[in-house]
């Protein structure tokens, strides 16, 4: 369905009283969320998101976008007032580093994303990036954004820890 049809459908539901805050429950039944949120993660319509925060839809959907890497969504989002680092066991940045979607994670760290934020395991994106293995470029890159490799997990062990554990000294170099 084009943009515009789905924008004109919304505008009329909205125009006889329909509330653009009604809660909704995802299709799994575990999250309950708003029409913004629907229409970035279901749709990906960019029309309809900007007609829904306009009529006063709390923007929300980082997470969706970043799975999606709409960096136009994502940019969107984040001027209409979404909250850059709002947790849900992790940062929308570090659940698209974690999900290789790296197009999307470095556009919110460019944007102030929390690099060194830490999940319920005290990991940063430079521990996943040094245990997954990720391409040192992208560690290196991300040590730029100043990701530190010395915060250390539940574990006590930093990402330099564990980079300088590996056999490719690849990892360390990119740390450094």
């Amino acid at each position: 369905m084009p943009e515009s049809v789905s924008a004109r459908m919304v505008t009329l539901l909205l125009d006889r009283g329909l509330d653009v805050e009604s809660p909704l429950v995802t299709s799994d039944g575990c999250d309950t969320v708003n029409a913004v949120w629907f229409a970035v993660a279901r749709g990906r319509n960019r029309t309809l998101v900007k007609l829904l925060i306009k009529r006063g839809g709390t923007p929300n959907g980082l997470y969706a976008a970043g799975w999606w890497e709409d960096l136009e969504i994502l940019d969107l989002l984040i001027r209409s007032g979404a909250p850059i680092d709002v947790v849900g066991g992790e940062t929308p940045f570090l659940a698209c580093w974690e999900w290789r979607k790296f197009k999307a994670a470095k556009f919110l760290a460019r944007k102030g994303a929390d690099v060194n934020f830490q999940d319920a395991k005290g990991k940063t994106a430079l521990h996943h990036g040094v245990q997954k293995e990720f391409d040192p470029s992208l560690l290196k890159w991300l040590v730029r954004q100043g990701a530190s490799p010395d915060i250390k997990d539940n574990e006590g062990v930093s990402a330099r820890i564990r980079a300088s554990r590996k056999r490719d000294k690849r990892f360390l170099d990119a740390l450094s």
